[in-house]
Formats: structure tokens, C-alpha cells, sequence
């Protein structure tokens, strides 16, 4: 795929994703103001109590494992810092996100054969000096080629924060469970396929941030995989 394709690809998934904004009144920034005012600090530890933590280690070890043979790709260098968003503008907001998009995405190049693996997400909110989780009233948005949405926390493989204190994400490339907006825990979700995606040679768009109108930020988008073929950033 040429770069004129790919240019192509990215614009008609974000006009898309602009009409998902103007839809579901996207997520707490562009939520009316009783919303955005009421976003807690914080998910406290007692919000973790009932997590089945030793199977969520055990997946959380299968992503080990694959990356430490070395069928591996970090996205990001350094931390996706999420645009600042207006209050109350809807309109200004979905210019915002549209722009941040177009100059913030990166490109992923597949080979092929890719059989199996895992989305890895690590992101946080708070301020720039005091990062914590995100809140059960805050979400990630990812996307990969035309595919993408808001992530689901409940369908996470992994729910524990990070020894530093972000909110880490974990699913299965074949099974990335996205939900509707304005977010909540308690939403419907859906799945999406990235690893019919991935298996294809290809170039694709991969790219998100924090919905918040709090200050967040990506730390970490990576993918492990398996099979014959690889994957590497362009």
C-alpha cells in the first residue's frame, strides 16, 4: 500500500469516527457539563477486590512469553500525551480529535502470517506531575486500520494497575472488546478483529488517546505475536 492509499485509508476511517463523535455525543469530553464535573479523581484499590487476579497473571504471562521470544513491536517511543479538549464545544472537540488523529498516528507494516496474540495498553490521567488510572468515567480510544473504538475495562484480560500506577489493558488480537459512548463500565460491548487484519500484508494507520478532560497519556501500545510472518513500524 502507498502512501497516497494509506492517506486515503486514515481520512475516511476518522470522517468516520468524527460522525461516531457527533452520534454518541463522544465520551465524558464531549458529555454535557453535570458529566464532565462529577469525573472522580481516582479508581480506588477496593475497586479491584473482586478480580480473579491469578487468571488474569496467567494471560498477562502468556503476553510475557510471546514478547520475550522476541515477536514484538512497541508502537510508541515515547508517551502519547492526549489532546486538551474544551469543555463544553462539541464541535471544537471533534476538530480536536480530528487533527490530533491525523498528525499522531503511526504506521504499522504486517507481512502476513501473523496466527495469534495480544493488544498491550498501558495509559494514566491526572495531572503532568501526579499520574494515577483511569477512571470507571474515562476511556482509551484505539484504532488500527478502519477498526477501532473505546476500550472496555470490564474485558480486559488485565484490570491490575501497574507497579507505577497506570491502568494496563490487555486482549486478544482476534478479540479487542470495544463499547459505545458516553463510556461507562456498565455499557454494552463489542468485539472487533485485528488479527484477520494482521494476517494480511499490509500497511496500517495505529493510533489513540485518553478520553478525558483531564491531562493523560498513553505510556505504552504494543503487540505480541505469533506465526511465520512479522510486524514492524514504518
Amino acid at each position: 500500500m502507498n502512501n497516497k492509499d494509506l492517506v486515503k485509508n486514515i481520512s475516511y476511517f476518522i470522517l468516520a469516527f468524527v460522525a461516531v463523535v457527533v452520534m454518541f455525543n463522544f465520551t465524558n469530553i464531549f458529555g454535557e457539563k453535570e458529566v464532565i464535573d462529577n469525573i472522580p479523581m481516582d479508581i480506588g484499590k477496593n475497586d479491584l477486590k473482586n478480580l480473579n487476579i491469578s487468571e488474569q497473571m496467567s494471560e498477562f504471562d502468556n503476553y510475557i512469553e510471546i514478547k520475550d521470544k522476541g515477536k514484538y513491536v512497541k508502537v510508541n517511543s515515547e508517551r502519547i500525551v492526549s489532546p486538551q479538549f474544551t469543555a463544553h464545544d462539541q464541535d471544537a472537540n471533534n476538530k480536536i480529535a480530528l487533527e490530533f488523529l491525523e498528525a499522531n498516528s503511526y504506521t504499522l507494516s504486517s507481512t502476513g502470517n501473523i496466527e495469534k496474540g495480544y493488544l498491550y495498553l498501558k495509559a494514566g490521567v491526572g495531572t503532568e506531575d501526579d499520574i494515577g488510572t483511569v477512571a470507571s468515567n474515562e476511556s482509551v480510544f484505539v484504532y488500527l486500520g478502519s477498526d477501532g473504538g473505546h476500550l472496555f475495562s470490564p474485558k480486559s484480560l488485565i484490570n491490575i494497575p501497574s507497579d507505577d500506577g497506570y491502568s494496563q489493558y490487555l486482549f486478544k488480537l482476534e478479540d479487542i472488546i470495544i463499547t459505545t459512548i458516553p463510556y461507562s463500565n456498565k455499557n454494552k460491548s463489542s468485539d472487533i478483529d485485528w488479527l484477520s487484519q494482521l494476517d494480511n500484508a499490509s500497511d496500517y494507520y495505529l493510533g489513540g488517546f485518553v478520553s478525558s478532560n483531564r491531562f493523560g497519556v498513553i505510556e505504552e501500545i504494543s503487540i505480541a505475536y505469533e506465526g511465520e510472518g512479522s510486524l514492524s513500524l514504518k
